[in-house]
């Protein structure tokens, strides 16, 4: 066995056979396509809470690993909204509130980073939202990789049982 057939037993990395000349280069590249097959999509339920929070905090710190593809909170709609800008977030889940007042938020948060509307720029960051006391289940039934449900209590039961009938891995919280 050669040092990239031990890495590879090691690891699990592919690895490529081929001549020494460009060999290390196709390598790297397969390496970098493994990690980018291997990026994570997370839902977060109960986001603005401090489950959520510090969640956000480690993937905030390993976007190479793990994207953002769902967030869900309660009614703290500030913070909501500045987490899904900041994540780019796809879909916006919010159990009490208003979409009107939802979309304003993460609209005057944008625009104060920059990201609003603008001819040059192409659209504004815009996420589909869902309000309701739904809101969570639909966030966990997205088929994300993972689902964490920080939600608190009975309240969280239904998204659980959404996440999984989605055929995502659960992380309970809660």
């Amino acid at each position: 066995m050669d040092v990239d057939e031990v890495k590879h037993f090691l690891t699990g990395e592919p690895i490529a056979k081929v001549g020494r000349a460009n060999g290390g280069m196709i390598q790297r590249d397969m390496r970098k396509a493994q990690r980018a097959r291997d990026v994570r999509g997370v839902a977060i339920l109960g986001s603005t809470g401090s489950i959520g929070t510090q969640a956000l905090d480690v993937i905030g710190r390993h976007r190479d690993r793990f994207t953002v593809v769902a967030l869900s909170a309660g009614s703290n709609i500030g913070l909501l909204a500045r987490q899904a800008v900041d994540f780019e977030v796809p879909l916006v889940a919010l159990a009490s509130g208003s979409i009107y007042d939802l979309r304003s938020a993460i609209a005057a948060y944008a625009g104060s980073l920059g990201r609003g509307s603008h001819a040059l720029r192409g659209p504004a960051y815009a996420p589909e939202i869902v309000v309701g006391h739904e809101a969570a289940e639909v966030a966990a039934a997205v088929g994300s990789d993972v689902v964490l449900n920080g939600v608190t209590g009975s309240i969280g039961l239904r998204p659980t049982l959404a996440a999984l009938a989605a055929g995502s891995v659960l992380a309970l919280a809660n």
